[in-house]
C-alpha cells in the first residue's frame, strides 16, 4: 500500500508537471490553456509504529513493534460518496456526468500520459475516492518487467489491453496525445 501510494503520487506529479510544461509553451488561446484541470490528489499517508514502554501484563496481546499505514480521512458523505472512477481490470472509465465525469476523463487522460511518458511501462489505475481525494491506487506495470512489485491487483491482461481499450478524450486531445 505505501509503495503504491508513493508511486501514484510520483506518477500523478509527472502528469501535473507535463501539463504545466505544455501550457507554458502554448499560447493563451491554445487548447491546453483553455481546459479546466480537476484538482485531485491522493490522500496524505504515513506509517505509524507502535511503541509501548509498558505493554501490560499480557505480552502476547501487545502491539508493540507493529506498524500501520495511516491515511488522511476522506469524508465521503460530504463529497457525494465514495466513487471508483477507473478500476484495474480496464482502461475504460466509469460513466459520470458533471464534475465527476470531468474527474473520470482527467484520470483516464492521466493514465494515457503516464503510459506514454514511461515508455509504456507503467500507469496508475483503480482511481477511487471522494471529492478531490483519491486513495488505494493500483500501480499497473508492463508484463515485460516480470516482477511482482505491486501485488495481485497489477493485472497483466488489463495492462496489455490498455492501448486497445483507452479512448482518448478532450484532455488527451487538448494536450496532444
Amino acid at each position: 500500500e505505501v509503495r503504491s501510494l508513493m508511486w501514484a503520487n510520483s506518477l500523478q506529479g509527472l502528469v501535473l508537471e507535463e501539463i504545466a510544461a505544455i501550457r507554458e509553451k502554448a499560447g493563451p488561446d491554445d487548447a491546453p490553456n483553455n481546459i479546466e484541470i480537476p484538482q485531485v490528489r491522493f490522500v496524505e499517508s504515513g506509517l505509524f509504529r507502535v511503541t509501548q514502554a509498558n505493554p501490560g501484563k499480557d505480552k502476547k496481546k501487545s502491539r508493540s513493534g507493529l506498524t500501520y499505514l495511516v491515511e488522511e480521512l476522506i469524508e465521503a458523505a460530504e463529497n457525494d460518496g465514495f466513487l471508483k472512477y477507473l478500476h484495474n481490470a480496464s482502461a475504460v472509465p466509469r460513466e459520470f456526468a458533471g464534475k465527476k465525469g470531468d474527474i473520470a476523463a482527467f484520470l483516464s487522460f492521466s493514465q494515457h500520459l503516464q503510459f506514454d511518458k514511461t515508455g509504456g511501462l507503467v500507469y496508475i489505475s483503480d482511481y477511487q475516492g471522494a471529492g478531490c481525494l483519491l486513495t488505494d491506487p493500483q500501480v499497473m506495470t508492463s508484463p515485460e518487467l516480470k516482477a511482482e512489485l505491486f501485488g495481485g491487483g497489477n493485472v497483466g491482461s488489463a495492462f496489455s489491453a490498455f492501448t486497445s481499450e483507452h479512448v482518448c478524450n478532450r484532455y488527451c486531445t487538448a494536450f496532444g496525445l
